[in-house]
Formats: structure tokens, sequence, C-alpha cells
């Protein structure tokens, strides 16, 4: 058996194309425009002025035994009069605040055209569904040869007057007029389901539009976190390194050993992996902000701070019945059920006649038989006797259809009782988090300040100025974790209730 010669992958993509586009010739078929290769690259591609440079590393510490002048104790970042970070101060870049950035996402977002696009789909099958109730027009026209015996002949029940024993070529123009007077809920079930599924879809995208707007808001707030942690973790380093410049002025002056500047050293080293870390995850923070929004990925995102937190009044059983009057997934079971039991109806109806009229105005001419015009109009009633069981295994799976739409509308139900309670105590939880971690920060921050003036004073070891240093920046995290939870908390009950803010967007474009 002969082999074949091998062909490169770029060659067999080249080929693959070249028969694809002779097939669509052949078929005389054409699509959909394809979306431009560049308009991809747009969304992909970094913008030119916005790809993010990573940060220079700091230099490694010197080592323990380099010998230092003698100077003044340095001020700690929490000391009272101690100047702040450039980080800190704020910034006078342009930011987006959460409502523009919703506001953006309502317009852009991908996810929200294709629920848009899913009810002109819809609206388009309901107006194929409501064809039926119009009569409908139909020409044919057919070109015939053979040989009869007979006088009658007949081309799809459509009569011909044939000479008998010859030879006829005849060509017959058909118009044709049929109007279904009435079915027994044949049509109308469907239409009403048609008209049920549009209903469904406006209501998933008014679903959609508090799905973008709740996922603005989580990457907001998780972008507004990210950027606390960066700033937490500077302030760590910056009072590891006051920490070392201590250590090694006391080195120096010959009140402790050189364990002690390695270990503040060994501290240092792990705050700047800290910062590193937060650093890292704010960038991607700020790409999943741009995600959510439907921008550029790897473009810039610099969200406005939200200040303090809101206050939260709201009980969980008010939170159920808000949930219950506005939650768009219980209109959508409740419909899913009409459209269920609109096809018992349908189901039903096949076991029935349907009655419709019929006209046929013709035309034949040609030659062995007689020419000219033949018209004629009927009233026609069609029942099929026997369907080999079809029409019963039909009316089965549309009464199962049934039971399964009111299960699912109960199991909708429950979940969204779920989410509430979910959200409800996600919010409570992190509310009493934010209480004690503002104590906790402040016994630490007064905690820390003790022991370096005891650390100063030669009464206390690096490990307790570590220690208090840890403290210090766990407080601070946890009350950043805490704050942000409960903005992202709140932000979800209310998507949970239904009830989140621009929900009534799609009405208002």
């Amino acid at each position: 058996m002969p082999s074949l010669p091998l062909i490169g992958s770029t060659q067999r993509r080249f080929w693959r194309g070249v028969t694809g586009a002779v097939l669509l010739a052949m078929a005389g078929c054409r699509g959909a425009a394809p979306l431009p290769p560049e308009a991809l690259a747009e969304r992909i591609l970094a913008p030119a002025d916005a790809s993010p440079q990573l940060p220079e590393l700091p230099e490694p510490p010197r080592p323990a035994d380099a010998r230092d002048p003698v100077l003044p104790p340095p001020r700690l970042l929490d000391e009272p009069g101690a100047a702040k970070p450039a980080e800190e101060a704020a910034s006078s870049e342009e930011t987006i605040c959460l409502k523009d950035a919703i506001d953006f996402a309502l317009r852009n977002n991908p996810r929200l055209r294709v629920a848009r696009a899913a009810i002109d789909q819809a609206r388009g099958r309901k107006e194929a569904a409501f064809a039926p109730f119009l009569p409908q027009l139909a020409t044919n026209n057919r070109v015939v040869t053979g040989d009869s015996q007979l006088q009658n002949i007949r081309i799809d029940t459509e009569p011909v007057t044939g000479f008998g024993n010859s030879h006829q070529t005849f060509s017959q123009i058909e118009l044709a007029l049929q109007w279904t007077l009435y079915d027994f809920g044949r049509t109308g079930g469907r239409f009403a389901q048609a008209g049920l599924n549009v209903d469904i879809t406006q209501l998933q995208l008014a679903r959609a539009d508090q799905a973008v707007a709740f996922d603005v808001s989580t990457a907001y707030y998780r972008l507004l976190f990210s950027r606390a942690t960066r700033v937490v973790a500077r302030q760590s380093v910056r009072r590891a390194e006051s920490v070392l410049e201590l250590t090694r002025n006391l080195f120096t002056n010959g009140v402790i050993d050189r364990d002690s500047v390695l270990r503040a050293e060994v501290q240092l080293a792990e705050m700047r992996q800290l910062l590193v870390a937060a650093e890292s995850a704010e960038h991607v923070a700020q790409a999943t902000l741009n995600y959510a929004m439907g921008r550029n990925v790897s473009g810039p995102a610099t969200a406005a701070d939200v200040g303090t937190e809101p206050p939260f009044e709201q009980t969980l059983p008010g939170a159920l019945e808000l949930a219950l009057g506005n939650r768009r997934e219980l209109a959508i079971a409740a419909k899913a059920v009409e459209v269920a039991d609109q096809g018992v109806r349908v189901a039903h109806a096949e076991f029935k006649p349907r009655l419709y009229t019929k006209g046929n105005l013709d035309y034949v001419s040609g030659g062995g038989i007689q020419t000219g015009y033949t018209q004629f109009v009927g009233l026609h009633l069609d029942c099929s006797l026997f369907e080999g069981g079809r029409r019963l295994g039909d009316l089965r799976a549309a009464g199962a259809d049934v039971r399964a739409a009111v299960a699912r509308a109960q199991q909708v139900g429950d979940t969204v009782a779920l989410e509430v309670n979910q959200a409800y105590w996600a919010v409570d939880d992190a509310r009493q988090r934010i209480v004690l971690s503002r104590t906790a920060i402040a016994q630490a921050r007064e905690n820390l300040r003790l022991v370096l003036n005891k650390y100063r004073a030669g009464d206390a070891t690096p490990t307790d100025v570590v220690d208090a240093e840890t403290t210090l920046t766990r407080s601070q995290q946890s009350f950043n974790t805490a704050l942000y939870d409960y903005l992202i908390a709140l932000a979800r009950l209310d998507y949970a209730t239904g009830t989140t803010s621009f929900s009534n967007a799609s009405e208002k474009r």
C-alpha cells in the first residue's frame, strides 16, 4: 500500500479552509458576517499605553556585621506625627466610581447582548407561531409526461382529464389557498407558549442586568480590598525597615548581638514577600473588574474609595419578603409551569380533528388532455385515527413536563430562601468583625509602641518586636477583610433579594 506524503499542520489548515469554502459555495448558503480579527485583538491585547509595569525588587539587606553610624531612633509609621507614604495619599489619577462602572457594564458587557439577542429570537418564534392563524397561499408548477389508458388522471389529488390510450405531455400551474378554521387548541397553545417564552427571556435579561451589576460591585470591592492589602503590606515593610535600622544601631552600640539583626532582616524579607503578593493580587483584581465591565481586560482600572461602611438595619423576614416580590427567577419558574401546561393543551388537541378550508385555481395546458382552467373550494375535516401511540407518548411526556416544572419552581423558591439567609448572615458576620477588628487595631498599635520603647531601652527582645509587628499587620488585614466582606455581603443581599441597583436598566435602554 503506497504511503501518503506527510502534510504539515499549516498545509492541513490551508486545505481544510479551502475545502470548507468550496462546500459553502456548492451549498449556495451564506452565513453571518464573521467577527473581524482586529475586533478580538482589541479586546485581548493590552493597550500600548496602559500595560502595567512590574515593580522593582528592593535591594537585599546589608550583612548583619555592617557598621552603621549611630543615628537617632527612626519614627515608625504608626506613631503620632509620622509621615504618610505616597501610596496612601489621595491619588491624582482619574478614578471611576461604582455607579459609573455599573452603567458602563450595562452598556458593554457581552453577556447582556446575548440576553437581548435571546429576546429577539423569542419574538421571532412568536411571530412564527402566529402564522398558522392566517391563511396560507402557495403556488405550484408541474410538467408531466407519460402514457395513460384512463381519461381521469390525478396529480397530487388534482384531476386532469385525458383522452385515454394516448401520450400526454402537459404543464399544470396551481394557486392554492388554505386556512385553518379550528384545530381545538393546537395553534393557540403553541402561540401561548411562544408568548410566555418572550416574557421569560425579558425576565432573564432583567436578572442578567442584576447579575452584571453584582459582578461589577464584587470586582470593584475586591480591587479596593487588594489595594488596601497592598497599602498595609507596604506599611509593614516600612515598619520592618525602621526596626531593622534601629536594630543595627543597637548592634553598633553593643546593646544587642548579631542574632537580633538577623531576625530583623528575616522579618523584613517576609514583609517584602507579602508586598509582592499584594501587588500581584491588585493587578489581577484590576483585570477582573475590567472583565466584569466588558472593557479590555489588560487596561487600567482605578476605583474610588467608598469611605465608611453603610449602615445595615434590614431584618431577615423583610429580606425574604423583598425576595418574594422581586426575584425574577420566581416569575420565570411560574411562567415555565404555564408553558408546560400549554404543552398539555397541545397534546390533548392532537387527538381531535382539524377543520380547514382549501381552494385551488389550476391552469392546464399540453397535449393529449383537456386544457383550460379548473377551480374548486372545499371544507375539510381531518382526523387521524391511529399513529402507533405517538400522541399518547406526547401526552404522557407533556404531563411529566408540568410536574417537573412545578418541582423546579419549588426548588427555585427554596434556593432563593437559602441565598437570602446566607447573604443576610454574611452581612451580620462581617459587621461584627468590623467592630472587633477596630478594637484589635488600636490595641495592636499601642502594643507595638510599648514594645518598641522597651526595645530601645534594652528591655525587650527582637522576637517581641516581630510578634508585635505581626499582630498589628494581621489586625489591619482583618479589618480590611471584614470591611470589604461587609460591602460585598450587602451587594450579595441586594442580589439575593432581587433589589440590586440599576436593575431596571433594560427598561431604560
